[in-house]
């Protein structure tokens, strides 16, 4: 299954945000992370084998991180178009 996943923090200290990248792009089950301006800090594609390993994910990647201050998930239903082609 494929989350995407929108992630505030707690503080801006930069060095807990240098951690929070270095964590999400080390992670295997990051498959896209994004640093946006708007309402959250972050945004990350994440996959998982089912909803109980996306739970165990949750757990160990945000719950476990006192810096996170909160996140939403929102689960794909249908993949209706995906490339790395640019228009170029």
């Amino acid at each position: 299954m494929t989350a995407v996943v929108s992630v505030e923090l707690e503080r801006d200290r930069l060095d807990q945000i240098d951690a929070f990248k270095r964590k999400a792009r080390e992670d295997r089950q990051v498959m896209n992370f994004y640093c946006i301006a708007g309402d959250a800090d972050f945004v990350m594609i994440v996959v998982a084998k089912d909803i109980a390993a996306y739970e165990t994910f949750t757990h160990r990647f945000f719950f476990a991180d006192k810096n996170v201050r909160k996140f939403r998930t929102s689960i794909v239903v249908s993949t209706e178009k995906a490339t790395l082609e640019l228009p170029i």
